[in-house]
Parts: C-alpha cells; sequence; structure tokens
C-alpha cells in the first residue's frame, strides 16, 4: 500500500494537468467567441446616434454607429487574438507578432480620432514611435513573466516524473 508521501507528487501532478486543462480551456473558449463579439456589430443602431441611460454617442466621420463598431471591432478583434497568440506561442519568433499588435493599436488609435477627434493629425507619425516602445517593452516584460512561471511548472513537472521513474525502478530493483 502507498504512503502519503508517495501519492503527493501523483496529485499534484494531477492538479498541475487540471490546471493546464481549465487555462487551455479558457484560451479555447476566449478564441471561439471572437466571431460572436465581431458580429456583434449587428446590435448597434444604423442611425448616426445611439443613445442609452448611461451615455449618447454621435458618429460624426461613419455617419452610423453601426458602421464605426463593424470597423472598430475588425481592428479589435484582430488585435484580441494576436495578443492571446503572443502570450500562447513558445515560438522563438514571437516578439515578431508585437509588430502587428502595435500596428492594429495605432490604427484603433486612428480610428476612434478620426470619429471622435481627441487628437491633431499632425502628430500621428511622431505620435506611434513612443507608443510602439512602450507598448513593446511592456508586452515583452510581461511575457518574460508568464513564460519563466510556465517554464517552471514543466520543469517541476518533468523532474516529479523522473522522480517517480526512478522510484519504481528501485522497487523494481528491490523485488529482483
Amino acid at each position: 500500500m502507498k504512503s502519503k508521501t508517495q501519492q503527493l507528487p501523483r496529485k499534484s501532478w494531477i492538479q498541475q494537468r487540471s490546471n493546464r486543462l481549465l487555462a487551455d480551456s479558457i484560451i479555447a473558449f476566449l478564441v471561439l467567441i471572437a466571431p460572436f463579439v465581431f458580429y456583434s456589430y449587428l446590435c448597434f443602431p444604423t442611425d448616426k446616434v445611439w443613445e442609452t441611460y448611461f451615455f449618447t454617442y454621435t458618429s460624426k466621420f461613419y455617419e452610423s454607429v453601426e458602421t464605426f463598431m463593424w470597423v472598430f471591432l475588425q481592428k479589435f478583434i484582430f488585435l484580441y487574438l494576436m495578443i492571446i497568440w503572443f502570450f500562447t506561442s513558445q515560438n522563438w519568433w514571437n516578439k515578431a507578432i508585437l509588430f502587428p499588435i502595435v500596428m492594429l493599436l495605432y490604427q484603433m488609435i486612428i480610428l476612434l480620432n478620426d470619429d471622435i477627434k481627441f487628437k491633431d493629425g499632425e502628430l500621428d507619425k511622431i505620435f506611434i514611435i513612443p507608443v510602439a516602445v512602450i507598448i513593446c517593452i511592456a508586452l515583452v516584460f510581461i511575457k518574460k513573466r508568464i513564460s519563466k512561471y510556465t517554464e517552471a511548472l514543466d520543469l517541476k513537472e518533468e523532474i516529479e516524473h523522473t522522480i517517480n521513474t526512478i522510484k519504481s525502478q528501485i522497487k523494481d530493483a528491490k523485488r529482483d
């Protein structure tokens, strides 16, 4: 009969696997809802003004709230999926995904600027450089923090598997 100390690595391994399954399920769910979020633009009015209890929005550039949301959600969903890809990719080239992410953020800022007019058009080219640098640094920092945690979990899992294999080999050797 196994003692409690021999059962603990098995339970922690199972718990790690279930945690990983939960994380993978959440990521899959986030990817699966993307088309539904995109087609939510159909719920917005085709009029120029959208009035709710909380605010009133007037679409100046696109002449229709539905059109504005269609364009915005195109950018947003692509950005959303690219960020998921960046954080879940373990390839050496995953830093290259930062450039489309920054470009999409910039396009969303310009999109909002066209409709809301919160900044001058002359500063657009100068504005993108510091924003891109800050976003790239922040995303790389977050990715490194997350990757260290996942690498530690993978290493722990590998060590536990090796220890269990060695224990079973020792038991088999004692029986012989």
